[in-house]
């Protein structure tokens, strides 16, 4: 096979976490100021390893990942119908490396 392979050797799709959830809330702080939040979970993520300068590969699992996002809107700024975000990804900054088979890293 070639290297943009889309199963790896347990016959399951590269980087496809096994359970997803979200949640997230959105509050009104103030007239036209508005916040969001969202938190992401997801377990069982084929993660693609290397430990030899990218010469050979294996897979493992990434499990219990959280991160949150979040935004802050502020409506009809300056006149009506302009509104403004400002949003922050993964604010935990908890992060690791996932598959990308086609790239041969990840």
């Amino acid at each position: 096979m070639d290297s943009h392979q889309a199963i790896n050797d347990d016959n399951r799709l590269i980087g496809s976490p096994r359970i997803t959830s979200n949640i997230g809330v959105d509050m009104s702080l103030a007239t036209d100021i508005i916040l969001s939040t969202q938190l992401r979970y997801f377990t069982q993520q084929p993660t693609e390893v290397t430990n030899d300068g990218g010469k050979t590969f294996k897979f493992e699992e990434t499990n219990n990942q959280f991160y949150l996002d979040s935004s802050l809107m502020f409506e009809d700024v300056m006149f009506e119908h302009l509104d403004v975000r400002l949003s922050g990804k993964n604010l935990l900054d908890n992060r690791d490396s996932v598959g990308g088979p086609w790239l041969r890293g990840s």
